[in-house]
């Protein structure tokens, strides 16, 4: 990835960081703001053609959850074999997409209060997103919890 401007980093800590919701990622546990097709919208319909086609196919009941952009997005329409492969696969693109901001340095207060200017709140930024990611990672990384409402209507 390139190198983040004020700007970038702003928009990008934004992003992550939206207005509180109810809901949760079934995914990072960021606030959800979209909702997520389990099984990708572009799949089913392929299976729904090929049944008005004549083809025997089962057609798996449409599973929407509620999604962070992020993950939403990540997850595209690509077909997994489960779950918690899904989560793999989101946690590897996130790795990879922010993988210059995770491996930044943490500074102390003390060290951030002898900056001034733009390189203390690009550094701040830097450091926020830093905080969100490693939190969504963990939540990816971890144990799936089920008392999340996972039918979002």
């Amino acid at each position: 990835m390139a190198e983040f401007t004020i700007k970038d980093l702003k928009k990008i800590y934004q992003s992550l960081s939206p207005l509180p919701t109810n809901k949760r990622c079934a995914y990072c546990s960021a606030m959800a703001v979209d909702k997520e097709h389990v099984l990708p919208k572009s799949w089913l319909n392929s299976l729904i053609s090929m049944q008005s086609g004549g083809v025997e196919v089962e057609i798996p009941e449409m599973l929407i959850v509620p999604a962070c952009r992020e993950c939403n997005s990540l997850a595209s329409s690509l077909v997994f074999k489960n779950f918690i492969e899904k989560r793999k696969y989101i946690a590897k693109r996130i790795r990879t997409r922010y993988r210059r901001l995770i491996r930044g340095k943490d500074w102390t207060n003390e060290e951030m209060n002898e900056l001034s200017g733009r390189l203390k709140e690009y550094i701040y930024y830097s450091m926020q997103i830093k905080k969100l990611v490693e939190q969504r990672l963990e939540a990816l990384d971890g144990k799936l919890e089920f008392n999340i409402d996972y039918r979002y209507e």
